[in-house]
C-alpha cells in the first residue's frame, strides 16, 4: 500500500485569489519543476498544502486526484500564465486570506514544525521550505498541519499572526483580508 506525501503548494496573494475565484479543481506549477514532480511520484492520494507567501498563512489543503499534466489555458494569471504544469484536485479545505488561515508564527505551529521549532521566531532559516513548489514535506508536519488545518475549519478560531503582534498589518494583508473576508471551509 502506497503512503500518502505531503508536499507544499506556494501561493501569492494574487494567485490565491485567482484559486479562490476559480472552480478550486485544478492547481497548478511551473514546468520547471516537471523532472521534480516525475521523480517524486506525485500521485492521487497526496496532499498538497497551500501556503500563501506575503501573509505566511497556511490557507488549505488539495487532495490530489490526477497525474500531472500541462495545460496553458490561464487560471492564475490571465495572460501567460506560467503554472502550467497542473494537476486536478479535490479541495479539502480552504481559508483564503481570512483571519482563519493559519499563520506559520502561531506559537502550536512554530513549535511544532521540524522546520521551525528549534528557531527563534524572527530567524528566516526555515523559509527553504516554502521557496519552492511542489516541496516534499515531513510526514509528521504533513499531517499535524493537515489535522490543525482541518480543525480550524470546524472551529472557526480568530488568529493574529505573530507579524501582526509586533507590526501593523501591512497593506497587502489589509487589501486581502477586507476584499475576502472571514471564511473558511472544509468538504
Amino acid at each position: 500500500m502506497a503512503v500518502m506525501k505531503y508536499y507544499i503548494n506556494l501561493f501569492s496573494p494574487n494567485t490565491a485569489t485567482a484559486f479562490t475565484n476559480s472552480n478550486r479543481d485544478v492547481t497548478g506549477f511551473r514546468t520547471s519543476r516537471k523532472s521534480y514532480v516525475k521523480n517524486q511520484g506525485i500521485k492521487s492520494g497526496d496532499i498538497f498544502i497551500c501556503y500563501c507567501t506575503k501573509i505566511q498563512r497556511f490557507i488549505g489543503i488539495l487532495e490530489v486526484i490526477s497525474a500531472p499534466y500541462e495545460d496553458n489555458s490561464p487560471i492564475f494569471i490571465e495572460e501567460n500564465d506560467p503554472f502550467c504544469l497542473r494537476f486536478k484536485v479535490k479541495t479539502a479545505c480552504l481559508a483564503s486570506f481570512s483571519k482563519l488561515a493559519i499563520p506559520i508564527h502561531e506559537d502550536l505551529v512554530w513549535n511544532t514544525l521540524s522546520i521551525t521549532k528549534d528557531l527563534p521566531k524572527d530567524s528566516t532559516k526555515w523559509t527553504y521550505k516554502v521557496f519552492s513548489s511542489p516541496l516534499r514535506w515531513d510526514n509528521a508536519d504533513g499531517k499535524f498541519l493537515v489535522d490543525l488545518l482541518k480543525r480550524q475549519a470546524k472551529q472557526q478560531t480568530n488568529l493574529s499572526s505573530f507579524r501582526e503582534r509586533r507590526q501593523k498589518r501591512s497593506s497587502i494583508e489589509n487589501t486581502y483580508y477586507f476584499r475576502k473576508g472571514n471564511h473558511c471551509f472544509c468538504s
